[in-house]
């Protein structure tokens, strides 16, 4: 499935949910169900995301070749979104990261929630496009 394909999903399942409310439950229960997946080694200040209203982190390394992202944050809701991107580019190609934007955040309709929280969200993704981009260089 492309990043795009992957994203579509998220917008789909976004539109079943309903309402906001609904919605906010989904995101939730999915960063509840994340638990203590993390250890404390992602929440390093070197991977702290600078910008957002949260304390939010992001592991971003390699293995076999693809992106691997793991996100953590203290809010839910954050954890939940953060959870979605993760997984929207881990076990993809650096290429692949680079070619493709991440639209999903604007379509889902999350609205005022999103707000301020886009912009330390959206961070993440230029994290993971700067990483992606490194990798690349060392290649050539």
């Amino acid at each position: 499935m492309t990043l795009d394909e992957q994203q579509e999903e998220y917008v789909h399942l976004f539109s079943m949910l309903g309402d906001e409310l609904d919605r906010y439950d989904y995101l939730l229960n999915r960063a509840l169900s994340e638990g203590a997946a993390f250890d404390e080694q992602i929440r390093q200040d070197a991977n702290r995301i600078q910008g957002c209203q949260s304390n939010l982190w992001v592991d971003i390394t390699m293995e076999a070749g693809l992106v691997k992202v793991r996100c953590d944050s203290d809010a839910l809701i954050v954890k939940g979104l953060a959870g979605m991107i993760a997984e929207l580019f881990s076990g993809r190609k650096p290429e692949e990261v680079l070619s493709t934007s991440m639209w999903f955040l604007d379509e889902i309709g999350l609205g005022q929630l999103l707000g301020e929280r886009r912009i330390g969200l959206g961070k993440i993704a230029e994290e993971i496009r700067a990483y992606a981009l490194k990798q690349l260089d060392k290649s050539e």
